[in-house]
């Protein structure tokens, strides 16, 4: 998540809610004060007047915003209202008449306010709350995401900072490799016990790396050139992985017959921890990036596949989810040695249907003891796993499994690593599901479920954009005598018709036909591909649906009949305003007609 998420968040907030200006309000419990987190759309001199308004009084107002969550704050020069801080002359000069303030939440406590401000005090609509309420809520887990994000971050970096030189190694070999002096140092680094292991043996045969030694690099540079340097994955006498950089260059010095001879010297130096710890905050950096920029996790499991088989050179490393039933592991990104053998497997099974079992994270050091364990295929043999349990509230809903090849032996720094990596994922995972939540929840109507009147207007334009479409019907639905129905019964009666209905007709249509709510007792379908003559029989049809067969609401049955206005393209309009508009004049048409009745835009009621 990018340092800058807060005022992209309240830019994204203020464009789904269509307010004015928002806020955000640390509360200092300590203090008993209120720091502004951030804010857009308010003068800094009202800001700072809060603030300083709200000392010894946070605690004060917060109580005050528990008890009137439902009643907005009136923000006049004459009002009472105990959740205003300022002072009226500023309340005037910033023209808002009212607001709404949402406590953020965090395992149960309060840790600020989301203040939401309205131009008039008749904006504030109780049926908005609802929006309101999911939007402090997911500024609440974005701002833990945060957080989280800054932990880690300041871990990586003690981390780094920690990070102990190993001491220097110093190697001199002939030029076909043959090692003719090491150092103690140079030993250790290269996977020997003792440097007399190494005196007579031929370098680039005798060390075992992961990638060969570029000898024939390093012996064709001129004598006295500068050293070239390298970083080679090394395996160690014990098995552990060691990543050294040599620094290579081409020396003249007195051979064995008193002839100056050119040889080759290698300054060794273990940069393994510095290297992984590189290479992880550089993996971790580009994860962040590609999903809080791109928001493709499919390409994000795919970088984090290859990049850990790449660069730290594991045999095996697997991403994969739970099946919705939870009986399979779905691989999302499988690199194996030699090309990829399988991409699911039971959930039950191995060291990672332990893992899941278990909920926490696996290390085997030898594969071959554990009872558990199947290989990957037969013909690669494998020294160790490490499993990291991918999380969501707390339950496994995948793993990243690691494997070496025979001769690698993995520790706890991998398992450190494949941890870090799965927390990450995580937090990514869950950012891409509230940002694609808050998206839904802008173009959704609360009550119903179903698209709002913006959702509407974007589908119609796509519709009218595709060549292909040689026709588009939008019929407008409204219902007669609704308002007495929703004064006599009260509003939330109404609002379980309005649902009710809602069922009715998205039953009574295609599942590609969209249906949406206009506003207030109006919705709207959308018929791509369907013409006029066939648009009128489905209104007509729709028409008929509502009124031949009551609704069941709260245990009465509701009669009710409905007014429908019908506009098709290219007939009515070009554009999604103008056959909008067009349905809208055939509805006005329909229900001066007396409702329960079909009109087609500049004609009068069907006659069907």
């Amino acid at each position: 998540m990018t340092p800058d998420w807060l005022p992209r968040s309240l830019e994204l907030l203020q464009r789904i809610l269509e307010v004015p200006a928002l806020a955000i309000w640390y509360v200092d419990w300590q203090a008993d004060a209120l720091v502004n987190a951030g804010a857009i759309g308010l003068p800094e001199a009202f800001i700072r007047e809060l603030e300083r308004a709200s000392r010894g009084r946070a605690s004060t107002v917060v109580h005050a915003v528990l008890d009137s969550l439902l009643v907005p704050v009136d923000m006049r020069e004459t009002t009472q209202d105990k959740r205003v801080l300022t002072a009226a002359e500023t309340r005037r000069h910033l023209g808002l008449e009212a607001g709404v303030v949402v406590p953020i939440r965090h395992a149960g406590r309060i840790v600020g306010l989301l203040s939401i401000y309205l131009a008039r005090l008749d904006d504030f609509r109780r049926s908005d709350l609802q929006l309101y309420d999911s939007a402090a809520a997911a500024l609440a887990v974005a701002w833990k995401i945060a957080d989280t994000r800054r932990a880690i971050l300041q871990n990586q970096l003690l981390y780094r900072t920690l990070v102990e030189e190993e001491p220097i190694g110093v190697l001199l070999c002939s030029v076909d490799g043959t090692v003719r002096l090491a150092n103690g140092a140079a030993a250790r680094l290269l996977g020997h016990e003792r440097p007399d292991r190494l005196l007579g043996l031929r370098l680039p045969e005798s060390v075992r790396t992961l990638a060969p030694l570029p000898w024939d690099e390093w012996v064709q540079r001129p004598i006295g050139a500068v050293p070239l340097e390298r970083v080679i994955p090394v395996l160690w006498f014990d098995k552990r992985l060691r990543i050294i950089e040599f620094h290579a260059r081409v020396v003249e010095l007195p051979g064995e017959q008193q002839r100056w001879e050119a040889q080759v010297q290698l300054i060794l130096d273990d940069v393994t921890l510095e290297r992984r710890r590189l290479m992880e905050l550089e993996l971790l950096h580009d994860l962040t990036r590609m999903v809080s920029e791109e928001r493709d996790l499919e390409a994000a499991f795919q970088m984090v596949a290859d990049r850990l088989q790449r660069e730290f050179g594991y045999a095996l490393v697997g991403l994969a989810l739970l099946s919705s039933d939870r009986t399979r592991f779905v691989g999302r990104a499988v690199r194996v040695e030699g090309g990829l053998t399988y991409n699911e497997w039971r959930a039950d099974r191995g060291v990672t249907g332990r893992a899941v079992r278990e909920n926490r994270a696996q290390l085997v050091v030898d594969v071959q003891q554990d009872p558990d364990y199947f290989a990957p295929q037969p013909d690669l043999q494998m020294e160790s796993e490490v499993v990291a349990v991918l999380r969501r509230n707390g339950e496994p809903i995948g793993v990243l499994n690691i494997e070496s090849r025979r001769g690698h032996r993995l520790d706890q720094e991998d398992l450190r690593l494949a941890m870090n990596i799965a927390v990450h994922l995580e937090l990514l995972m869950r950012q891409v599901e509230l940002t694609e939540q808050l998206e839904r929840q802008a173009l959704s109507d609360p009550l119903t479920g179903l698209p709002n009147r913006r959702a509407l207007q974007e589908h119609v334009r796509r519709a009218l954009q595709d060549r292909r479409v040689e026709a588009v019907s939008v019929l407008l639905i409204d219902f007669d005598n609704f308002k007495p129905l929703n004064d006599t019964r009260g509003h939330l009666f109404g609002d379980a018709v309005l649902q009710a209905v809602a069922e009715r007709i998205t039953r009574s249509v295609r599942p590609s036909d969209l249906v949406a709510r206009y506003g207030g007792d109006e919705f709207a379908v959308v018929l791509v591909g369907v013409d006029l003559p066939r648009a009128e029989e489905i209104a007509e049809r729709l028409r008929e649906a509502v009124a031949s067969e009551p609704f069941e609401v709260r245990g009465e049955r509701v009669r009710l009949t409905i007014s429908v206005g019908i506009a098709t393209y290219p007939q009515h309009g070009n554009g999604p305003e103008a056959l909008l508009q067009a349905a809208d004049e055939a509805l006005y048409v329909a229900k001066r007609h007396g409702g329960n009745t079909v009109s087609v835009a500049g004609e009068g009621p069907s006659s069907i």
